[in-house]
């Protein structure tokens, strides 16, 4: 067996948006056609926090959460991938990114969570091989003039696809 495939890289990218009123945040990972690598999507977290002045703890704290197969994906910003590994020098091999436009999109995973916090452990579950893209969105459910803060982490490996 190749040593490689038993030796996984783990990768997270973390970000928080900072706004008011209602949040959509996304983020693609682009797995290039011509990677030898496949992905593994472990987990994705994130929570709302509403600042004090303008709380009003009712479905304002709600998160909806979607994973999914999308295609023609145009990458914007390139957000920041770091490797959990402290002790290896080994970057990502996906585009990981804010979209700026995406076709086809197909759910894998749709989830609600009315307390603001989802902790979603998908242990590899979902993966992305060579030529395909993955897309997840954060929406939540502030109403307008809500001030606070939407912080998420995404982790996932990488290994050899077969």
């Amino acid at each position: 067996m190749d040593k490689e495939r038993l030796k996984p890289e783990f990768f997270s990218v973390a970000e928080i948006v900072r706004n008011s009123g209602s949040n959509t945040f996304q983020l693609v990972f682009e797995n290039p056609a011509n990677n030898k690598k496949t992905m593994f999507l472990e987990r994705v977290m994130a929570g709302l926090s509403l600042d004090g002045a303008t709380i009003a703890y009712t479905y304002d704290q709600t998160l909806t959460v979607a994973v999914g197969q999308t295609n023609n994906v145009t990458v914007g910003v390139i957000v920041p991938s770091t490797n959990l590994n402290f002790g290896s020098s080994e970057n990502t091999t996906l585009n990981v990114g804010l979209p700026t436009s995406f076709s086809g999109l197909v759910a894998r995973s749709v989830t609600k969570h009315p307390s603001g916090e989802c902790n979603l452990d998908f242990q590899g579950r979902i993966i992305v091989p060579p030529g395909t893209n993955l897309l997840v969105t954060i929406v939540d459910n502030r109403a307008p003039g809500r001030i606070g803060s939407l912080a998420v982490t995404v982790i996932w490996s990488e290994a050899l696809a077969e």
